[in-house]
């Protein structure tokens, strides 16, 4: 006679406990998804005139312009006072 393995231990507790946790989180991450506003977006920034530099200072203007468009600079949305206190920082 061949005897088979016993089936495993039923866990009764953990398969509810487990979907309620489950669900519970889904409800959390639903509330916490409405509960956001979006925030509109800043007024757009005044231009300014492209400043005529002389001869000599030129490449140093574009070396400045250079570094701020690969910096990404504009995709930091600062306000003119914190742009203005990382000019006076630099």
């Amino acid at each position: 006679m061949k005897k088979t393995p016993p089936a495993p231990a039923a866990r009764p507790f953990l398969t509810p406990f487990g979907m309620f946790s489950l669900v519970l989180n889904a409800v959390l991450i639903a509330w916490v998804l409405a509960a956001r506003k979006p925030e509109p977006p800043p007024p757009p920034a005044a231009e300014s005139a492209a400043k005529a530099w002389p001869r000599e200072l030129s490449p140093y203007a574009a070396l400045g312009s250079f570094m701020a468009e690969n910096n990404r600079i504009a995709d930091l949305k600062w306000t003119p006072d914190q742009f203005a206190a990382f000019q006076d920082g630099f």
